[in-house]
């Protein structure tokens, strides 16, 4: 069966619940009780427009507790944290259509395991010990040591909402300081405080998100005597992101995704991110006690191509020259082609040999000449690979 349902109607717990739902019915007209359930159904769901009228309630009458949660919220001041741009994310002065799409992340057993047995020794959640390599490699690649997400909760926190249909889940913000010298098991202790914290006061907080996790444990095989309901795929977008890891337990299994939108990034670019997310989080959980500025978020692969094969660049060229006097030919043969660039400056190969050469003229007239050292203090410039030649 295949079932879709606008973004504004449910999430992705209504799905579990929508589920449950159809195996009770199920069980009923096996048994020949179809008026007994759809009476006792009836009585029990509760409405989303019930929900949305309690919510409304809740907000206008200004209790403590509601006191309480605005000035926990007005604390936090989360107002003016911005996620920097990734280096691989595009440009986007013009207004663009939000494009969802995902890829999915191997987790070979061995890892899951790990995890599992890393979250029990340290009593947190498996999602705390994923968020947090989440905001680790989010800081890396950002330069940001204090890195704030929006993680999706179900906005069910009364126990008269559980079996709710309807888009009550909401992103709320989760920090977490990241020093380099902080250890990781030091991290998640910290992430699952706060994450106990925040949800407490879930319902007194709205914001539009900027990098994302969905996490979510709910159970997704239920029994109708000998016949069995699951959902196989699903796929749950409430509001618009711009890269969001989604996690779940399924069947004793983890499944982990990267959503993204497309029209911000290329597939080959999250596919990246996949790989040095897979990387961190196999440092992490193998050494939980090294600081985070020491775990790996390069693969094996990727740390090849980078240190080695990026600079494989050794070539021949006459041994019995200088690098000046090449220079020099290339700039008789060529002489209107790039030599030197630098940010937004750059040199030919004619106007490189000239500066070296008027450059080579001024210092023999300070008494420079052949085998005599000479320091070269210069930032990285033009003028550093003039002052070389």
């Amino acid at each position: 069966m295949l079932v879709a349902i606008p973004a504004i109607c449910a999430d992705r717990v209504s799905i579990h619940n929508l589920v449950e739902e159809i195996s009770r019915l199920y069980t009923a007209y096996l048994h020949e009780q179809e008026q007994e359930q759809e009476q006792e159904l009836s009585e029990e769901t509760l409405q989303y427009a019930d929900i949305a009228a309690w919510q409304n309630e809740l907000f206008e009458d200004e209790g403590e507790d509601e006191e309480v949660g605005r000035k926990f919220w007005q604390n936090k001041n989360v107002s003016n944290l911005v996620i920097n741009k990734l280096a691989s994310e595009k440009n986007s002065a013009n207004k663009l259509i939000f494009q969802p799409k995902f890829i999915n992340i191997n987790l070979n057993h061995n890892t899951e395991a790990k995890i599992k047995a890393l979250a029990n020794q340290e009593d947190v959640s498996i999602s705390t010990i994923l968020m947090s390599c989440w905001q680790i490699m989010l800081s890396r690649l950002t330069g940001q040591s204090e890195m704030t997400i929006a993680m999706c909760c179900d906005g069910r926190n009364y126990d008269e909402l559980k079996p709710a249909i309807g888009l009550l889940a909401k992103y709320i913000p989760v920090g977490v300081d990241l020093s380099a010298d902080s250890e990781f098991s030091e991290i998640i202790k910290h992430l699952e405080e706060n994450i106990n914290e925040i949800q407490q006061w879930q319902d007194s907080f709205n914001w539009e998100e900027f990098v994302c996790i969905n996490g979510t444990n709910a159970e997704s095989s239920f029994f109708a005597d000998d016949v069995s309901f699951c959902i196989s795929i699903q796929y749950a977008s409430i509001d618009k992101f711009k890269v969001k890891l989604s996690c779940q337990e399924r069947d004793n299994s983890l499944l982990a995704e990267l959503h993204y939108d497309a029209s911000l990034f290329e597939k080959e670019d999250i596919e990246h991110l996949a790989i040095q997310l897979n990387a961190l989080l196999s440092s992490a959980i193998n050494h939980p006690a090294n600081a985070i500025s020491q775990l790996e978020i390069l693969s094996p692969n990727q740390r090849q191509k980078i240190l080695v094969d990026f600079n494989a660049t050794q070539t021949n060229y006459p041994q019995n020259q200088c690098i000046h006097e090449l220079i020099e030919q290339q700039a008789a043969k060529t002489p209107n082609n790039l030599a030197v660039v630098f940010e937004n400056q750059q040199l030919t190969y004619a106007q490189l040999n000239a500066r070296a050469n008027q450059l080579a003229h001024h210092l023999k007239t300070l008494g420079v000449g052949a085998e005599t050292v000479v320091a070269l203090c210069v930032e990285r410039s033009l003028e550093m690979c003039v002052g070389f030649l």
